[in-house]
């Protein structure tokens, strides 16, 4: 029988591949993927995707895409056309999918 070896901290590489890693932040959303911003087509009546608090609801301040800016979404977060998305200034809400299209 192995003798106890008493308790070891884990290494911060090991914390990173657990669920949330070890600097978890942005409400415990860890599958952020890189997408960019499409806004084309005769069903999208905008030029700018904005961030919603959410799904649908209205425009959170100044946070906003123009078409072809780069932006990062979680693909386990979606409701309807809605994704959540996270701006550069770390604000996180809601998109229109439609007007994602990921890397």
């Amino acid at each position: 029988m192995e003798k106890n070896k008493g308790i070891e901290r884990l290494s911060n590489n090991f914390l990173d591949q657990v669920v949330g890693g070890v600097n978890a932040s942005d409400r415990d959303i860890t599958d952020w993927r890189r997408a960019i911003v499409r806004i084309i087509g005769p069903d999208i009546g905008c030029s700018t995707l904005f961030l919603r608090q959410t799904p649908n609801g209205p425009p959170m301040g100044a946070q906003c895409w123009k078409n072809g800016d780069p932006i990062y979404v979680s693909s386990s977060r979606i409701e309807g056309n809605w994704i959540m998305a996270k701006a550069n200034d770390g604000a996180v809400g809601w998109v229109d999918s439609k007007c994602v299209h990921y890397m």
